[in-house]
């Protein structure tokens, strides 16, 4: 576990995890990509706060649910998702 704002720790961390919460704020493509790069193939990414409208949270949601790269589920709340990173 990482304390700290996350926009400071982020950048210092290293690839290899296998399970990541995100519930922070709305979520953006480029958070996805350094969640991405963080979760081993197979890790699962558990992102909150999808409900927001902007067209950051949109295009992140659109990434996690195209396949490809992530096999994504929506949590009952329709807020939450959790996805495995496929690649």
């Amino acid at each position: 576990m990482h304390q700290g704002d996350f926009a400071d720790v982020l950048p210092t961390l290293a690839p290899g995890y296998d399970l990541a919460f995100f519930d922070g704020f709305a979520p953006t493509p480029g958070y996805l990509r350094a969640f991405q790069r963080l979760i081993r193939p197979r890790g699962v990414l558990i992102s909150s706060n999808l409900h927001f409208r902007d067209a950051e949270t949109r295009a992140y949601r659109d990434l996690l649910f195209a396949g490809g790269a992530w096999l994504t589920a929506a949590i009952a709340d329709g807020d939450t998702a959790m996805s495995v990173r496929l690649r």
